[in-house]
């Protein structure tokens, strides 16, 4: 009689054991296939790259370089602030000197959003916070904020309807510039340097 308390005793533990083990096993699974779920997702929306595990910021969509013809020394954004509808070159401005003849990029947005990129190689940034600047250039209604972009000086200005950074990518001298367009969305600071350093 003992003998078959003690066995009993032993099965009732083995099939408490048992019912823990299926239990914890089924949230496991279930977490995981949930995890699974949201990084396919998140891959198909385009807000993480399944190539390198690259993250784009919420609210930012990842963009394609080879919509464009860019020359290979010039970065291209990883992401921008909209979903893109449109990459195309503006008509290139000729200069004097043909070695700081600008490109410039728009990059549309289906709410008619526009991200001008103008990439200026040969040109040094001048920074229009600078104590050595002439007083004309430094006495203007806008205020311009000096601002770090990937530990470069910087500046940055916005108006009612546009942003604009700009500061030296290498030996190329950058803005990029943001209209909202018909979109209700005003792009900020923080909105234009993550777009400048996601630059590759």
């Amino acid at each position: 009689m003992e003998n078959f308390n003690i066995e009993e005793n032993t099965t009732i533990k083995s099939d408490k054991r048992k019912f823990w083990l299926a239990k914890t096993l089924s949230v496991v699974f279930i977490a995981a296939s949930f995890s699974l779920l949201m990084f396919f997702g998140a891959a198909e929306s385009g807000l993480i790259e399944r190539g390198n595990g690259e993250v784009a910021p919420s609210g930012f969509f990842k963009t394609e370089r080879s919509q464009i013809e860019l020359p290979s020394q010039l970065k291209f954004p990883g992401f921008v602030p909209f979903e893109v509808a449109e990459t195309s070159p503006v008509e290139k401005i000729e200069m004097e000197a043909p070695s700081l003849n600008p490109y410039w990029i728009k990059i549309e947005g289906k709410e008619e959003q526009v991200l001008h990129l103008r990439y200026t190689p040969g040109a040094q940034f001048v920074d229009q916070t600078g104590e050595n600047l002439p007083e004309a250039v430094r006495e203007t209604s806008v205020k311009i904020e000096a601002v770090t972009v990937n530990g470069k000086v910087g500046n940055y200005h916005e108006t009612r309807y546009s942003s604009i950074l700009s500061w030296q990518e290498e030996d190329v001298s950058m803005t990029i510039s943001y209209d909202r367009g018909g979109s209700d969305k005003m792009l900020g600071k923080s909105d234009l340097i993550l777009v400048a350093e996601s630059l590759k």
